[in-house]
């Protein structure tokens, strides 16, 4: 079937059976008495077509068990109808009256009260990846405990007998997910002992880019739970680039960081590597691709196409470029003077320095959307932070806030990491057995007491420093925050107002906040703390951080990235490493709505089951973009970063916005001399030769012979002087050559915006007196570092010119056929595998045969097109002596129209083993290149030496 066909057939199927408001109910199937189908939420199982099962992707069951907890019955509901196992049960009779508590009493976990156990069929037809697993739909069971094997077996079994031809027990897999996903695979073998294979759908996630950028220094390899006696034997410092098993709690201010298990994109460890803009990648082979490099200097770069460069370079560019990343010191105004509790709403940007940053940002939420955030917040300003320090005094008499001075002064550059946190240890310790003054709390707690006049009042004291939640300084987990009873504590707790504001406000000084700032060349003389109040949130559903990115041009729309776990126990900001987090991708349209697409599914919900419906997701989308567009000094360039809530409120679900913070902006990088940095491998690297495809359409021809560099990296300003090649290999027609020390001239582009410059030099081979050589494409764009390269080829003067205008001089061999025709989807896998071989034969007389090998390569791109890359060209006949063999070792692509002869298949004689003799007729009698059209697979052209075409020949093809 065609890709057009089948497209048409599926986007009929979609259109009919998904967005129908109401879709017809389909009569009970007539499979087996133990299994029932209830309307057309089990449209896969009642027709044998991949294509409903494509479309409906998953369809949740419930199995009901006997008096002896034996599986029994099993019914697929209508899943496009009622979204989850409870809506779908509560519409049953037996159920009446039933909440949703009772249910999950009954189905989530074995016992003698277990009446069923609830579960998802998931389709797999549409995934490459999985089929290549043998797999074509799965199940999941969701409970609240790990499930024996002996009931896996039984529900794989009921699946199996419901729907024998869609649910075949031999492609019929047991999902890996949940919070039981580990222990889940550690059963594999025992499953597959029963018939059951066992599918993890995250396995082929191999590599993530959580914060994108650049940085040099030496590469650190060690396990996370070893960091934090490497950096007390000061074997970590900030010119360390860790590679690490897993993320770790916290990191020091280090210069780049990978780990080896994924982690939530919006976890603290993410947000703090954002904030000291540290590349942070996760790359699940980390451990055994970069093992070449460790304890070495490297260039590390990720970027946003989940693309990751690490390369080896020299002691003098780690010194130059390292110059770039030392920070220019921040500076951040403290104004202690504002006394009076308020009100968050009433507070602006320039209250930032009195009450924080997070009070700050809340008040804008309260003045945009109160009706999505708490019903009131109080900023507890600056001044009372620094009343206690000066009113505190220690044991000696001396005064805490000049303690806690002095201590910090004492801290210098040199001192290892554990002496610098020895000396906070003793601050902190300081600022916890001080007492606030009597008079002070008392003024605090009045203050309060008006607002939340409650007599039994639980309140959440937040973390609000003029340091935190800037454009420069994200400081996203650096601070602590607290819930304290104001008054009327129940029995056994205590109204603990000053244990809960000591705690905020000596965490000001916590190690990882103090290492930020000092980073950052903040001076703590500045830095201070106020506190945040409000009443906590109750009655969570889900919880999640969300990316605003504006967009950069008028090409892009604003986008946002949702992530989120259920519940409140698991959040993004602090996962335990091995739950996933589910991750949606919203772009603005054109018509102002929103598009959604899940990147991620959670591994903590069943499968096909997201935390939000489209209209909750679209709320939050709206309320992010709407407080973007009032943000003080407008759109933060770097985007937004929110925390939001699900919360449940009686019989409704109601979106909240917890707080919001900038993402940090990017640094300005330059070279002392202002200019820009090309840093282009300092190993030897092997580069193709011309991108042929790219080219096509100027009816270049090439054959992507390979060459390897080693590039000097230099900046714009040593372009200007003469540049030396340290070493150049290359292969043609399968001779190796190598030259070192070869000189190069550059040609700069000032006028255009995508190449900064070329290089280019000439090397001499037995083919010809030389080869020009160019590396381009050295793209201009907002980096301050340049490293993506490609190279082409030109002939040098004196090669011969064989062909004009079609071909440029070229001193290679031409080796292509390409079919333009549209491809079947199914088509599209393992193409590289499927290797052809033709014969084409002459009708009219018995001039000979072309017989060419080769094997198809699946080209990117809209058109879909196929490439067949000739391997091997083989002539007889023609009065020729002996055949002739153009045998080509990597292949080669030609794309091209000449006269409207067509696309298609070109063999160069001159690259033949052909004789003198026997060359000197062929080309006289027909010409160097033979054509073939493959619009018309019965036609062959020659293209004569003097660049004109012969009539056009019949020819069979086997």
């Amino acid at each position: 079937m065609n890709g057009v066909l089948r497209f048409a057939l599926i986007f009929t199927l979609l259109t009919s059976c998904v967005f129908s408001p109401k879709s017809k109910r389909y009569p009970q199937a007539e499979m087996s008495s133990s299994t029932t189908i209830d309307g057309d939420g089990a449209v896969l199982l009642k027709y044998d077509s991949r294509y409903e099962l494509g479309i409906q992707q998953f369809v949740k069951f419930i199995v009901f068990l006997d008096k002896d907890q034996i599986p029994k019955n099993i019914i697929f509901q209508n899943t496009n109808l009622f979204a989850f196992h409870s809506d779908y049960l509560l519409t049953r009779s037996e159920f009446s009256g039933w909440s949703r508590a009772q249910i999950d009493e009954v189905s989530l976990k074995s016992g003698p009260n277990r009446k069923m156990i609830l579960g998802t069929v998931f389709s797999h037809y549409f995934d490459d990846p999985v089929l290549g697993n043998n797999v074509k739909t799965s199940f999941e069971i969701v409970s609240s405990e790990l499930t024996d094997i002996k009931t896996v077996k039984s529900i794989h079994q009921l699946l199996a007998n419901s729907s024998p031809e869609m649910l075949n027990s031999k492609y019929l897999a047991y999902l890996a997910t949940g919070s039981f996903r580990n222990q889940i695979l550690q059963q594999k073998d025992e499953l597959a002992q029963e018939g059951i294979i066992t599918l993890d759908l995250f396995k082929n996630k191999k590599r993530q880019v959580y914060v994108k950028g650049w940085t040099v220094g030496k590469v650190l390899m060690a396990k996370a739970q070893d960091l934090s006696q490497l950096i007390q034997d000061q074997k970590v410092n900030s010119q360390t680039i860790l590679i690490l098993d897993e993320a770790p709690r916290e990191i020091p201010p280090v210069a780049g960081l990978i780990i080896a298990q994924p982690t939530a994109p919006s976890s603290h460890i993410n947000l703090l590597a954002e904030m000291f803009q540290i590349p942070f990648t996760y790359d699940k082979d980390a451990f055994k691709s970069y093992q070449n490099v460790s304890d070495k200097l490297v260039y590390y770069r990720a970027d946003s196409l989940q693309e990751v460069v690490v390369s080896l370079i020299s002691e003098n560019t780690h010194k130059r470029l390292w110059a770039v990343k030392v920070p220019k010191p921040l500076k951040f105004e403290i104004n202690a003077n504002q006394k009076p509790i308020v009100k968050v709403d009433q507070l602006k940007e320039e209250d930032v320095s009195a009450y924080g940053g997070k009070s700050t940002r809340l008040g804008l939420i309260r003045r945009e959307v109160p009706e999505h955030t708490v019903s009131t917040a109080l900023g507890i300003p600056i001044y009372y932070f620094r009343q206690f320090l000066n009113q505190g005094v220690m044991p000696n008499g001396q005064s805490l806030a000049t303690f806690v001075d002095e201590k910090l002064k004492s801290i210098t550059p040199q001192m290892s990491y554990s002496e610098t946190v020895a000396i906070l240890d003793v601050v902190r310790k300081a600022i916890k057995s001080t007492q606030i003054a009597p008079d002070l709390l008392n003024e605090i707690h009045l203050q309060l007491k008006a607002f939340f006049p409650n007599p039994s009042q639980r309140l959440k004291l937040r973390s609000s420093a003029n340091v935190e939640d800037g454009q420069e300084f994200n400081g996203a987990g650096l601070y602590d925050s607290e819930g304290v009873w104001l008054t009327g504590a129940p029995v056994g707790k205590e109204n603990d107002l000053e244990k809960g504001l000591n705690k905020v406000w000596r965490s000001i000084y916590s190690d990882r906040g103090y290492l930020a700032r000092s980073a950052f060349g903040v001076s703590e003389q500045n830095a201070a703390m106020g506190v945040l109040v409000h009443e906590p949130f109750k009655n969570e559903i889900a919880n999640g951080v969300s990316l605003y990115i504006p967009s950069t041009d008028q090409f892009t729309s604003d986008s946002l990235v949702i992530t989120g776990f259920p519940g409140e126990d698991s959040t993004v900001t602090n996962p335990n490493g091995k739950d996933q987090p589910e991750v949606i991708k919203a772009t603005k349209a054109f018509n102002g709505g929103w598009v959604m697409q899940t990147e991620q599914s959670s591994t903590l919900l069943p499968v096909g089951q997201t935390l939000m419906q489209h209209e909750e997701y679209s709320k939050l989308a709206d309320i992010m973009q709407k407080i973007a567009d009032k943000w003080p000094g407008g759109k933060p360039t770097a985007g937004l970063d929110f925390e939001w809530k699900l919360m449940q409120n009686g019989q409704q679900r109601h979106v909240v916005i917890k707080q919001v913070r900038p993402l940090p902006a990017k640094r300005k990088e330059q070279l002392k001399d202002g200019s820009n940095f090309f840093i282009l491998g300092e190993t030897l690297q092997e580069l193709e030769i011309g991108y042929p495809e790219s080219n096509a359409a100027f009816a270049q021809h090439f054959c992507p012979e390979k060459i390897a560099i080693e590039m000097p990296s230099m900046s714009e300003m040593d372009l200007q002087k003469s540049v030396m090649i340290p070493r150049v290999r290359f292969t043609l027609r399968n001779k190796k050559y190598e030259y070192m020390q070869v000189g190069a001239t550059v040609q700069t582009h000032p006028n255009d915006k995508y190449t900064k410059f070329t290089l280019g030099f000439n090397l001499a081979s037995d083919l010809s007196k030389e080869h020009r050589f160019f590396v381009t494409n050295l793209y201009k764009n907002s980096d301050f570092i340049y490293d993506k390269i490609s190279t082409s080829i030109s002939p040098g003067e004196t090669d011969i010119n064989p062909v004009k205008p079609f071909f440029q001089k070229i001193d290679s061999y031409s080796c292509v056929a390409r079919s333009p025709q549209f491809l079947d989807v199914s088509s599209e896998l393992n193409m590289e595998d499927l290797k052809i071989s033709h014969t084409i034969k002459f009708k009219n007389g018995n001039e000979g045969a072309v017989q060419f090998e080769g094997f198809y390569k699946l080209q990117s791109g809209f058109d879909k097109t196929a490439h067949y890359i000739i391997t091997k060209t083989v002539f007889t006949g023609f009065g020729l002596k002996k055949p002739a063999t153009i045998s080509v070792p990597r292949g080669a692509v030609y794309a091209g129209e000449h006269h409207n002869f067509g696309w298609g298949f070109s063999a160069d004689l001159m690259a033949s083993d052909m004789s003198k003799e026997d060359y000197a007729m062929f080309t006289k009698a027909y010409g160097r290149y033979m054509l073939l059209d493959f619009s018309d697979l019965q036609q062959v052209a020659w293209l004569k030496p003097n660049g004109k075409l012969s009539d056009k020949v019949k020819v069979t093809m086997d």
